[in-house]
């Protein structure tokens, strides 16, 4: 348990190459020891899960949160609470995967069970609530993620407060809707205080600085802000490469961005130079 413990402090250090080995030997231990249903082992792997999901091992995340659900509904039945985190993750990994509508369904399935096995302002209630609305964003129904994201977002600042992790989430992810509809005042009031926060939380490396940061570079791309935009993507560029790697997503989230910020800016050299970059690193990997 203190292996598990120890390995989540990591995580959340953004010390992944720390976190890895404890959580893996964790899991090895207990399923030793514990049952296969046991809630700290089920944690355990759905904590491994998530931390291959923010390296971009995708295929293993979803492999250890398939293996976990199998079990879980074997075990204890199709609808036991426990199943719910499993679909989540589930739907997470489907997700990064480009399979929307499988992610959707499971996503569905986890926040019908959980508002009725646990009621509407429950953490995991709230939690599959944010997934669903994300995945509404991503499959262009913005009308049902915006009411999604409102709802969640007024009870995290209620029963969790205004800077806690989960409550920055959804101002990030409601200011990235508010800026794909092109409603840039509000896109900013939510996006750069949760940048601010992020930074006093996690430091210039945590992942949801990083992320932040494409965010709000992405509102002043869009605003014409191309210097302000142009010193985010480059910090979140070099810092993602160096921290996570040249393949994981930040990274080339940030490259991407740089990209279309160049050629927004009519700097079509500076794109160019970027999209060679990016072009060598896919070689690399082939």
């Amino acid at each position: 348990m203190y292996l598990q413990e120890l390995g989540w402090v990591y995580f959340y250090q953004s010390r992944l190459d720390k976190a890895e080995p404890l959580l893996t030997e964790a899991i090895d231990g207990m399923r030793r020891l514990l049952s296969e249903v046991d809630p700290i082992l089920l944690r355990a792997i759905t904590r491994l899960a998530w931390l291959y999901q923010v390296q971009g091992r995708y295929q293993e995340a979803e492999k250890l949160q398939a293996e976990a659900l199998h079990i879980v509904q074997r075990r204890l039945g199709p609808d036991h609470p426990y199943a719910t985190g499993h679909m989540d993750g589930l739907a997470h990994a489907y997700w990064r995967q480009g399979r929307l509508e499988e992610a959707e369904e499971l996503c569905r399935k986890a926040v019908e069970i959980s508002q009725r096995i646990n009621g509407e302002e429950h953490n995991d209630t709230l939690n599959y609530t944010v997934s669903l609305g994300r995945l509404c964003s991503a499959l262009g129904r913005y009308g049902e993620a915006e009411e999604l994201f409102v709802k969640a977002l007024k009870d995290r600042r209620r029963l969790t407060g205004e800077e806690h992790f989960k409550t920055l989430a959804v101002m990030r992810y409601l200011g990235s809707l508010y800026r794909e509809l092109e409603r840039y005042d509000e896109a900013e009031q939510l996006l750069v205080p949760a940048l601010e926060a992020n930074r006093r939380l996690f430091g210039e490396q945590g992942p949801a600085t990083l992320r932040s940061m494409v965010e709000v570079a992405e509102l002043y791309r869009d605003q014409g802000h191309y210097d302000k935009a142009e010193q985010l993507l480059l910090k979140a560029e070099e810092t993602a490469r160096r921290v996570f790697g040249n393949d994981h997503e930040i990274t080339n989230a940030s490259v991407n961005n740089l990209i279309k910020l160049y050629e927004s800016w009519d700097k079509p050299e500076k794109a160019e130079e970027w999209r060679a970059k990016l072009a060598h690193e896919e070689g690399k990997e082939k």
